[in-house]
């Protein structure tokens, strides 16, 4: 078929050729060197023409709905040699095609036909890493080639070389990176699949150090032997051969040749390497040259380590440096800290400096004086600078100049910009008691009286631009660069890229400490617009459906906001390895900004298995429970085209089986509207208590629905709608009568219809740890049953969660409501009741064992059996507050109460629940620990008359907050 198109195109051209048109010309461009073909371009259109058709032949796998955009030129338009050479650089950014011919045919009558042919190069399309599992992500940094760019196969080879050279600094030394090239030949694609062949890693054994005796007395030099060796066995022996460990051996080698006076030795490395034993053996070969050592007397606040280090900050150097200087930089450092009266002498022995050193007492701040403050009352500015850090503390430096430092910084934000510290000194009190006194000049203090922004008066009303007070006020310094900083931010934000703002200081004529501020935009270019989005290297997903991805439009003002939710509605597809957006050269001001959209296909199909261990707490009976928790899944990313997903889950617990199958699109009747369509097959065992193996009933769903879901900011709806069938048995008559359930509908399959509205409002600053914020949940499910002997029921559930921030203290509260419209609560399915009690709602019960629990006889025994509710009130409050680094504390407070038929006794049936956690916060949430102490209620009583000795206290270990 593409033989005979091709046939019959290139019959039309010949016709053209033979005498249809008047003149045909044609030229080649390579986008390699596409700067250079403006000549050819120009020659190709000398003047302006109009367009009368086109035809795209050899388009090399791109759309022609691409190509029309990137080319944009329509029969009637106008064709200049800029025009033309426009649509060649988007074409270049496309970065498939290596070269293009463009045919220019002359109908005689002012117009053309234009014909292009496209050469499409080799692009470089994934990488994949295989062998490893753990560390693909680091190992992909090595490779120099990004997806969507021309192959280019020296870059390739190159790029193997490196990962080998990175595996072998890594202890791999005898791995191998094999290459494979996977071509896609009507995409012209290339997938790099790199594999791993590492092997294991070699080990350091045995290390010898040799130390050059030189100079070194016999035992001088088998304690500095013997001390190298220390280090090095500690460091080295039986480690990993890495480029890492023999660097951090080496920094402490020298570190402790330096301690010991050995300030220009040498040190290198001989390596043994053993294949047979996949082990390298290491010789420290150490040259000490001479040695120059430092010896200390008399030093009791500084170790000799501290006055070492110090001195060594002088390097190699410090051969050159008189010993008068470096016994000044000793008593400079005991200056520093108070030591005033501090006496050192020095003097060298055959090449040993000794340094003899009185320190005498350290001065101490027993008052504080600061002369100068007009401003203010000086006691107050004695009290917020200088007395915390320094009254009836010893001398510090560094603690003085903080201090200066912080009292300057405020100086500027009252308007005193030129304030000074003329000096500060010292008086001594009483022997080693001293007063600090500071000198200051606090200058001409400077007011401000207004803020103008000609060019965009509306602005002078925002709270950082204070406009005509009626008095003036105290200039803040650093209030300039906060306004500028967000003038540039309100600019870039309403499109003008590019433009900048200056300040300009109009003082007073009465009183030139009087000033007004003159704020005036630069604007450089227009407004910048969003360009066209060029989707650079190749990818399997349909160009319209890219586009319709996208927040903005070509000729919109510029938005960073537009861009932000377009790359994530691209990621959300699921489609993609990857997906960026980025403007194309920030840095040239355009009015109209292209951009680079690269999009990396990720693998169409996946397989992802999950097994664990579920452990629950103690339950009713003091028994311990756990679950083994085993699954799997199987993805087909966009099996059809349209950015769907079909997936396959199963999951199996000694407690239920979930399985689950369904297909999701991003779109639906071209609307923004995620659709799915899915059918379930569930099946839940209800324990006896929490941990054991006997069942209480079972309960089986089966069903299809379909469900769309419209999201916009904060809010998403949904809609569900399916047909359900549902069969509670493996119950007796006596457990229906505790569980308070219809007995004739046991073990009988009930079918529903069911519909189900629900909205979402998530206003939450963190959706993993909450600091402020709200969470609003509202869902209304209505099912109708297909039996007449069963009624309808609708269940209504509203959930509202408030956070605030007090200091580091997060206060957070949550209220849950919910109510099921039936006039019959025998007959409402135990899945679809209203339970209380775990992690998530009250967390002094076991999951669902909240009362109203019911009671038959089992074995002689009493046990218990949760009925649920119809109606139900929750509330969790908690106090949420750090501990040290990632560890946080929590105080909560639980309660609620379930309902039956009746509301008349509700208040004899709230129960309550209080307790402490810990947390400990992760990537993917908080770990936490719950111990919840539950009040004394109705149920204490129950457990009595059945002569149950409970617990009162439970706890739980799981993952993420409770709201």
């Amino acid at each position: 078929m593409l033989r005979f198109v091709h046939a019959i195109v290139s019959l039309y051209i010949c016709c053209l050729c033979l005498g249809v048109y008047a003149h045909q010309s044609s030229a080649t461009f390579v986008f390699q060197d596409l700067e250079s073909a403006r000549t050819t371009i120009t020659a190709l259109f000398p003047v302006p023409v109009r367009l009368a058709g086109k035809i795209y032949e050899e388009c090399g796998g791109v759309s022609k709905d691409e190509l029309e955009y990137l080319i944009d030129l329509d029969p009637g338009d106008e064709i200049t040699s800029d025009t033309v050479y426009k649509a060649l650089t988007y074409l270049a950014k496309k970065t498939v095609f290596h070269s293009v011919n463009l045919s220019r045919y002359d109908r005689g009558d002012g117009t053309v036909d234009l014909i292009w042919r496209f050469n499409r190069a080799w692009t470089f399309r994934r990488l994949k890493i295989l062998g490893v599992r753990r560390e693909r992500d680091s190992y992909r940094q090595y490779y120099l080639l990004e997806p969507g760019e021309p192959f280019d196969a020296i870059k390739h080879r190159h790029s193997v070389e490196i990962l080998r050279d990175a595996l072998k600094k890594e202890g791999y030394l005898q791995a191998q990176v094999t290459p494979t090239l996977i071509r896609d030949y009507q995409a012209k694609s290339l997938d790099v699949h790199l594999k791993l062949h590492r092997g294991n890693v070699f080990r350091i054994r045995p290390v010898r150090v040799a130390v050059q005796q030189g100079s070194l007395a016999r035992e001088e030099h088998a304690e500095l032997t013997a001390a190298v060796a220390s280090v090095a066995y500690h460091n080295l022996r039986d480690k990993r051969y890495t480029q890492d460990v023999l660097d951090k051996c080496g920094s402490k080698i020298n570190a402790l040749l330096l301690k010991r006076g050995f300030l220009q030795s040498s040190i290198s490395l001989k390596e043994e390497i053993d294949f047979d034993t996949e082990s390298v053996g290491l010789v420290v070969e150490i040259d000490p040259h001479t040695k120059r050592e430092f010896v200390f007397f008399g030093n009791h606040f500084f170790s000799d380590t501290q006055l070492l280090d110090e001195l060594l900050q002088f390097g190699q150097s410090i051969w050159l440096i008189p010993l008068t200087l470096l016994k000044e930089e000793i008593m400079r450092s005991y200056h520093k800290k108070g030591f005033w009266n501090c006496k050192v002498e020095a003097y060298e022995d055959y090449g040993t400096f000794f340094f003899v050193i009185t320190e005498g007492p350290r001065a101490r701040i027993t008052s504080i004086a600061v002369h100068g403050i007009q401003v203010c009352d000086s006691s107050q500015i004695i009290a917020r600078f200088f007395t915390p850090r320094l009254h009836g503390v010893p001398y510090d430096a560094t603690e003085i100049q903080a201090s200066l430092d912080a009292l300057a910084q405020w100086y500027k934000t009252e308007g005193l910009w030129d304030m000074q510290v003329v000096h500060h000194e010292c008086l001594c009190i009483h022997e080693d008691e001293y007063e600090v006194l500071i000198h200051i000049d606090e200058g001409k203090r400077r007011y401000l009286r207004s803020v103008t922004i000609p060019d965009y008066p509306e602005l002078e009303s925002k709270t950082l631009f204070i406009s005509n007070t009626d008095e003036p006020m105290p200039f803040d310094a650093f209030l300039i660069a906060r306004q500028r900083r967000w003038l540039l931010q309100y600019l870039q934000e309403h499109g003008y890229l590019y433009s900048d703002v200056s300040y300009e200081l109009l003082s007073d004529v009465a009183d030139s400490c009087v000033l007004d501020v003159v704020w005036h935009v630069i604007k450089q270019v227009d407004k910048v617009t969003f360009g066209k989005t060029v989707i650079s290297g190749a990818s399997s997903y349909a160009f319209a459906k890219v586009m319709r991805e996208l927040e903005y439009k070509q000729g919109d003002t510029w938005n960073k906001d537009a861009l932000s939710r377009s790359l994530t509605n691209l990621r959300s597809l699921g489609v993609f390895e990857s997906a960026h957006l980025y403007p194309y050269d920030i840095g040239d001001p355009e009015p109209s900004k292209p951009l680079l959209l690269r999009l990396v296909d990720d693998d169409p199909f996946e397989v992802r298995l999950r097994a664990g261990v579920l452990g629950v707490s103690k339950n009713f009976s003091y028994r311990d429970g756990a679950t083994y928790v085993c699954g799997g899944s199987f993805v087909y990313k966009n099996p059809f085209g349209d950015g769907g997903r079909l997936q396959f889950d199963g999951d199996v617990t000694r407690f239920e089986r979930r399985i689950t199958g369904w297909y999701e699109v991003p779109w639906f009747m071209n609307r923004r509207i995620k659709t799915r369509l899915k059918g379930y097959s569930n099946k839940y065992e209800q324990p006896l208590f929490i941990g054991s193996k006997d069942t209480l009933y079972t309960v089986g769903q089966h069903g299809v629905l379909w469900n769309a879901c419209v999201s916009r900011n904060t809010m998403t709806g949904a809609l569900t709608a399916g047909t359900e069938w549902m069969r509670t048995n493996e119950l007796n008559t006596q457990v229906a009568e505790a569980i308070d359930f219809e007995p004739d509908l046991i073990d009988i399959m009930v079918p529903y219809l069911f519909i189900e509205p629900s909205l979402v409002m998530d206003a939450l600053d963190n959706t993993l740890n909450p600091k402020r914020g709200s969470f609003t949940v509202i869902s209304l499910k209505a099912m109708f049953p297909v039996r007449d002997d069963v009624s309808y029921f609708v269940r209504m559930l509203l959930e509202q969660s408030f956070f605030r921030s007090i200091g580091p203290i997060v206060a957070g509260m949550r209220i849950r409501m919910g109510h099921i419209f039936n006039q019959v609560f025998s007959q409402i399915m135990p899945t679809e009741r209203f339970y209380l009690g775990g992690a998530y709602s009250l967390r002094g019960y076991q999951p669902d064992f909240a009362p109203p629990l019911g009671t038959y006889c089992r074995d002689g025994q009493v046990e218990f059996a949760p009925q649920g509710g119809k109606s139900m009130l929750n509330i969790n409050a908690e106090l949420r507050f750090p501990v040290y680094g990632n560890i946080g504390g929590t105080v909560f407070q639980d309660a609620g109460v379930l309902v039956g038929d009746s509301l008349e006794h509700a208040h004899d049936e709230a129960v309550a629940a209080t307790g402490i956690g810990i947390r400990y916060d992760t990537p993917i949430g908080p770990f936490r620990l719950d111990v919840g102490l539950r009040w004394r209620s109705k149920v204490e009583d129950l457990f009595k008359v059945a002569e149950r000795d409970v617990a009162r206290t439970t706890w739980f270990f799981t993952l993420g907050n409770a709201f």
